[in-house]
């Protein structure tokens, strides 16, 4: 298998939800925070988007099942910028915290979990939610009884 096959077949198991994340209807991820860092987001949130008139599902031109698969692809995008975010904020916190001030490691830390730990969970949470929606659908449009019914809002 070559180097590319490798690679592509990391990021495509890294993506996938995994058990811990999809159990209890995502429940690991409302203990942590994810609907409250969602909803109140500076930048993006569900506040500012409601405010801005933005909507982040745009299914005008070609139907709802291709809107989720396009959203749920850019939700693969947005985590492996954060990944990317995070990694060099790594490798920048542990330059400064070896080479000049020792003190500022738990600042440099909770900024990196702000910045990009919370925005990777709350990829990994939309795209779960899409993932369910999209399966929903797919019963639905093949006659039967969808497994679960769409859960928990936000």
């Amino acid at each position: 298998m070559s180097g590319f096959h490798v690679w592509n077949a990391f990021w495509h198991w890294y993506f996938e939800p995994k058990a811990f994340e999809t159990a209890g209807d995502c429940r690991i991820y409302r203990l942590i925070g994810v609907r409250s860092f969602k909803r109140y987001l500076p930048t993006s949130g569900d506040l500012v988007s409601r405010w801005q008139g933005i909507t982040r599902i745009q299914r005008a031109h070609c139907g709802l099942n291709q809107a989720l698969l396009r959203y749920e692809s850019v939700t693969r995008s947005h985590e492996a910028r954060h990944i990317f975010g995070a990694l060099s904020m790594l490798a920048i916190s542990w330059w400064s915290i070896t080479f000049h001030d020792k003190g500022q490691w738990l600042a440099l830390i909770a900024a990196n979990l702000l910045i990009n730990g919370y925005p990777i969970v709350l990829q990994r949470y939309n795209r779960i939610r899409l993932q369910r929606a999209l399966a929903h659908f797919a019963a639905l449009h093949n006659g039967r009884k969808a497994d679960r019914p769409l859960a928990s809002t936000g």
